[in-house]
């Protein structure tokens, strides 16, 4: 019974991160198209104000609203990919075993600053959405949205994080 329970887990385990690791591609995919779109958003904002003296008013607001998603749909895609800036300069003048150490210790703090950050933002979030608070702006955007994607992309983090956290530990 006990190995049943052990082959559950591990085609469980697996499946979880074949499905986490296909929604990290998927945002980060999302992302690059943002990204596209304003880039060409902002040319054709340059091209309309200096051309035809027609500037598009809403276009820097929207482009800062891209700009916010770009980041926190790939911030976990970028530490699976151990992309994001290291102080390494200590670590690498330790030994193997020390420096697994530290990266777990890291890599667990890392894990609980990002739970606790995610679940701030969820309440917040919560709190905004019951308040119907808009951004004062040319847009009067909901600002429950772009705390949202906060908490979701730090939500991800931390699931990115655990995972890191259980590699240095084997």
């Amino acid at each position: 019974m006990e190995a049943q329970h052990a082959r559950f887990y591990m085609n469980f385990t697996k499946k979880f991160w074949a499905v986490f690791d296909m929604a990290l591609n998927v945002m980060t995919f999302a992302a690059g198209v943002l990204l596209l779109l304003m880039m060409l958003l902002v040319s054709a904002n340059v091209v309309l104000r200096y051309v035809f003296h027609r500037p598009l008013g809403w276009s820097i607001e929207v482009s800062l609203y891209m700009l916010i998603f770009v980041a926190f749909l790939t911030i976990a895609w970028v530490l699976r990919g151990e992309g994001h800036v290291k102080m390494d300069i200590v670590t690498i003048t330790l030994k193997e075993s020390t420096r697994e150490l530290v990266n777990t210790i890291t890599s667990a703090v890392n894990t609980a600053i990002c739970i606790m950050i995610t679940l701030s933002a969820v309440k917040v979030t919560w709190d905004l959405y019951e308040s119907g608070y808009f951004t004062p702006t040319i847009l009067m955007m909901p600002k429950w949205i772009f705390i949202a994607i906060i908490a979701f992309g730090f939500l991800m983090l931390s699931i990115q994080f655990m995972r890191r956290t259980h590699g240095h530990l084997k």
